[in-house]
This record gives structure tokens, sequence and C-alpha cells, in this order.
């Protein structure tokens, strides 16, 4: 049966179903965030964020903090990469 959360299997090397998950082992003093829309998305999508994250599913260690509050979005507006506008 073919699911849609199918991930390659680097092991059997094959297709497998599945669920591809990353966990911070300790959690960084700064967390920066990229989300790399790339070409022939639609920018014309608002994007909104809660002013705090909570990643306590996703840091291994209990003693660590996992609130993070934001401050500050760094907006790019250009054709490529090497160039445009960055707004903060």
């Amino acid at each position: 049966m073919i699911y849609q959360n199918q991930i390659f299997c680097n092991s059997c090397q094959q297709m497998s179903n599945g669920i591809n998950m990353n966990k911070l082992i300790t959690s960084p003093n700064v967390l920066v965030i990229i989300l790399n829309r790339g070409k022939g998305l639609e920018f014309d999508v608002k994007l909104q964020f809660d002013d705090a994250l909570n990643l306590k599913n996703y840091i291994n260690s209990q003693n660590t903090p996992y609130f993070y509050r934001l401050n500050g979005v760094v907006t790019h507006f250009g054709t490529s990469d090497m160039g445009g506008h960055f707004i903060a």
C-alpha cells in the first residue's frame, strides 16, 4: 500500500512508510529558522507567527530551555539569492 508520507530509507534503498523527524540534543541560545519558499510557490500568502515558540517536543534534553520568543523577522525581496532587498 502506498501512503503520502513515504520517505526514502537509506538502509534498504527503497521508499518506506514512516515519519521523518529531527530532534535537537540541546537548545541553542539563539534559534534561527529559515523558511525557503522556493520558486513557483505563492508569495502573496501572508505568514503569521506567534510571539512564542515551544520546542519541548523537539528537544531530547529535559535540562535545557525550550521556549523561544520572537525577536525579529527578515524578509527578502528579489529574483534570486544573489540579489534583492532584505527588510527587517
